[in-house]
């Protein structure tokens, strides 16, 4: 697979991961759990701060073990050009091959806050952005 297909995450419910409508399936429950952290942190989280807090047992070098082998497995599923990691820090190259059903619900609700309008009752594509909001959630 490589970083041309668009990629699509779904968060809301069972977590689903999609790339050109093709569901994929990750080994583990942490690799998924892995691949939303890093998916929706704000900022690039550090290696170590995954580390600690994906493998709390474990001492930094196993856990950071177990962080290098969960990301070589992600890359294998997703593309190897899709998680860009270096000795610091962890995120996407591209986050615009990326859709996140979070994400959208996110600007479909910022959508409505910022659009003029008197009353939001009356206002049709504030309720449809709305539904579509709820749809997703």
């Amino acid at each position: 697979m490589n970083s041309s297909k668009n990629l699509k995450f779904s968060w809301f419910g069972s977590p689903t991961i999609e790339s050109s409508n093709v569901s994929l399936h990750l080994e583990t429950r942490k690799s998924v759990a892995l691949l939303a952290f890093i998916a929706l942190s704000p900022a690039p989280p550090s290696r170590e701060n995954l580390a600690v807090l994906f493998w709390p047992e474990y001492d930094q070098s196993h856990a950071l073990g177990n962080l290098r082998r969960n990301l070589s497995s992600l890359n294998k599923i997703l593309g190897p050009e899709i998680i860009r990691a270096d000795r610091e820090t962890i995120s996407f190259a591209d986050t615009s091959l990326i859709w996140q059903d979070i994400n959208e619900f996110q600007a479909l609700l910022s959508n409505v806050k910022i659009h003029d309008h008197i009353e939001i009752e009356k206002c049709p594509e504030c309720i449809n952005s709305l539904e579509k909001a709820c749809t997703l959630y």
